[in-house]
This record gives structure tokens, C-alpha cells and sequence, in this order.
């Protein structure tokens, strides 16, 4: 079974460490860190491979997780946000932003940040499956017409 690597960034450590337990409960599901600072988030996202990262939006930080995540964007790296915010403004600030899912706090059911992040998996996996098979197609395609320029009398 493949396990979804997902990395906790929220300035609230007691909350990160309860996320982290529950999560940890699941088989599916790999915590490979969690950051409580900008500069931690930062520093795990170079370093880990991560699927996902749980992030709040707005944090008093030099960095808000909505520039890490406009610069996640522009590097076209492969990870998926889901957004955990208290404000209900901030999904206005998120117009520009590729982001998987957004949750509101206050959470009480840890359930649905578990299956938010299982959905956005799960979503991406079809997704990239779908891809290798459009590739394989064009792939062999391509085998086809070349052979038959190299035939042609």
C-alpha cells in the first residue's frame, strides 16, 4: 500500500502534535514532519518528498503559508496543499492559487482533514494514471509512424 507523505505547517504546535497522533493511527497515511515556523516549512519542503501539506494560511511570520504556497506554484513542484484556515476571508486571497482542498477551523473531527487528504490522493493517483496512459499511447504511436518512415520503399 502506498502511503501518502504529508507535511504539517500551522504555528499552533499543540494542534500540530494532536494532527500528527491522529494521523499517525492510519496505515495509508506517513507524517514526515511537521513545521511551526515559515523557515521550518520551508526547509522540509527542499528536503522531504512530500505529497501533501496541511498548512494554515495566514501566520505572523515573514512568510504567510499563502506565499509558500505561490512559490510552490511557480516551481511547479509536485505537492498539493490543502489549506486549513480560521478566517473566511483568506479563500478570497486564494483566487490566484493552486491549492487541493480547504478546510475551516476551529476542527473538531480530525476525520475530515483525513479524509480530505485521502480525496486529494486518491484524485491526483487517477490523475497520473491517466497521464502514464495517454504517454504510453502517444509512445507507441510514434513507434508506429517511424516505422513506417523507415519502410517505405
Amino acid at each position: 500500500m502506498e502511503k501518502v507523505k504529508v507535511l504539517i505547517a500551522d504555528d499552533n504546535v499543540p494542534f500540530c502534535e494532536v494532527l500528527k497522533k491522529y494521523l499517525s493511527q492510519f496505515d495509508d497515511i506517513e507524517v514526515v514532519g511537521i513545521a511551526n515556523s515559515d523557515e521550518e516549512e520551508i526547509l522540509l519542503i527542499q528536503k522531504l518528498d512530500i505529497d501533501i501539506i496541511i498548512t494554515d494560511l495566514m501566520r505572523n511570520h515573514k512568510y504567510s503559508g499563502l506565499d509558500i504556497i505561490k512559490d510552490c506554484n511557480q516551481l511547479h513542484k509536485k505537492i498539493d496543499f490543502i489549506i486549513i484556515s480560521a478566517a473566511y476571508e483568506d479563500i478570497n486571497l486564494l483566487k490566484d492559487v493552486k491549492y487541493a482542498g480547504y478546510i475551516r477551523k476551529p476542527i473538531f473531527d480530525y476525520s475530515i482533514i483525513l479524509n480530505e487528504i485521502r480525496r486529494v490522493f486518491r484524485e491526483n493517483r487517477q490523475v497520473a494514471i491517466s497521464q502514464e496512459k495517454h504517454f504510453k499511447k502517444v509512445n507507441i504511436l510514434d513507434k508506429i509512424i517511424n516505422f513506417l518512415r523507415t519502410t517505405r520503399v
